[in-house]
């Protein structure tokens, strides 16, 4: 596709472009065609452009962007290579100044008919937004009022407003936590809400009212807080009941009752039976 002849053509756009001083990293930001199509259309390498419209509008708009004639130099392009037909890029024709009236005569009616519909169908939405009860147009600034207050009757009001439970909150809170595994049964209010082994560093919190007892297999091994007040302040290990409020106001912690010892058996008094004759 290549011959002597169309070579003068890329040999012309290199010169014009090396006159003006400009570079194809130029040329590329301002047509937006890749340095690659550029390099191509100097060096004549006509199979390198993707089809045969990019090479005539890329030849097109690189020549005239250098001053250069581009449909001159399209036209000589598509003689040398034997290319019948019109060319496959153009430029848009310009739109003539003056148009035949009676060919957009209909046109001109169906805008104007357009408009004034558009208008019409205006006028009738504003017409019915005023007369539709409920919707109040736009006051002035200085006719704008503040907007009423509505006051309900004791009986209408009991009627509506459903009645809303008082929120109880929580008197006191009961903090544990295991310095090292141990059984609990925790007590609160009169009621078991948990029973198991809290594991070494474990804390759990639960609220309650009046009163909380806690049964720790050991101890020494709890941290029992109430109310962020520490209710154990004793070591000595062993099974025992941590309780809120404390005993006579002092104690916390009960340890059970050693066992009582069994009474000794009195020696019977009872005479012996007497033996078989």
């Amino acid at each position: 596709m290549t011959d002597n002849t169309a070579e003068s053509i890329g040999s012309i756009l290199r010169h014009r472009r090396l006159e003006r001083g400009v570079t194809l990293e130029t040329v590329t930001n301002a047509l937006r065609i890749q340095t690659r199509f550029l390099k191509a259309l100097e060096e004549d390498r006509w199979d390198e452009l993707p089809a045969q419209v990019f090479l005539e509008g890329f030849l097109v708009q690189y020549a005239d962007y250098l001053g250069l004639n581009g449909a001159a130099l399209r036209d000589q392009l598509r003689e040398k290579m034997g290319q019948a037909g019109p060319p496959a890029f153009t430029h848009p024709s310009p739109v003539p100044e003056s148009i035949d009236d009676s060919s957009t005569a209909a046109l001109r009616w169906i805008l104007a008919g357009a408009a004034v519909l558009v208008v019409v169908v205006g006028a009738l939405l504003l017409f019915r937004r005023q007369e539709t009860p409920g919707v109040s147009m736009a006051k002035p600034l200085n006719q704008v009022t503040e907007p009423e207050t509505v006051v309900l009757s004791t009986a209408a009001s009991s009627s509506v407003v459903p009645s809303i439970a008082p929120v109880v909150k929580s008197s006191h809170s009961l903090v544990l936590r295991a310095s090292e595994s141990v059984w609990v049964r925790v007590r609160l209010d009169g009621s078991v809400k948990f029973e198991g082994t809290l594991m070494a560093g474990e804390v759990r919190t639960w609220p309650f009212e009046t009163n909380s007892r806690v049964r720790a297999g050991n101890v020494s091994r709890l941290i029992a807080l109430v109310d962020g007040k520490s209710l154990v302040d004793s070591t000595t290990p062993g099974p025992a009941d941590v309780i809120y409020p404390a005993r006579d106001g002092r104690t916390h912690v009960i340890y059970p009752a050693p066992a009582a010892a069994a009474p000794p058996v009195a020696a019977s008094t009872a005479p012996l039976p007497a033996p078989n004759e």
